[in-house]
């Protein structure tokens, strides 16, 4: 009950809405791809409080379908961490998100080297 009521207050209260990016190595298949894909398809909801985008690091196919109102930052960091913290470093920057969410080791640590 407290989550529904914070939700109401949040909407109530004229607040901006909150900034959220995805951060993954990349869409080209496996568990945590489809996670990350899973949760951005049902997100939709989340949208009248929080604007999200995702930056995928590296370039390839996409083994998933992603939602058509979705920002997607697409780099091309070759595999590489400092690439992957640089890269990211510009989104951030341009993005400016409130909080990141990131899946797989080198996406964790660009992460949180960026947002620190």
């Amino acid at each position: 009950m407290n989550a529904i009521r914070d939700q109401r207050s949040f909407k109530s209260a004229g607040m901006p809405r909150r900034r959220v990016l995805f951060v993954i190595n990349s869409l080209a298949g496996g568990g945590a791809e489809r996670v990350m894909a899973t949760l951005l398809n049902n997100s939709k909801d989340w949208l009248s409080r929080n604007e999200i985008a995702l930056a995928v690091l590296d370039e390839g196919p996409r083994a998933f379908a992603l939602p058509d109102w979705l920002t997607i930052f697409q780099l091309d960091c070759g595999g590489g961490l400092v690439a992957s913290i640089s890269g990211l470093n510009h989104v951030v920057r341009d993005y400016q998100p409130d909080v990141t969410i990131s899946f797989l080791t080198r996406a964790n640590l660009a992460s949180g080297a960026v947002m620190t």
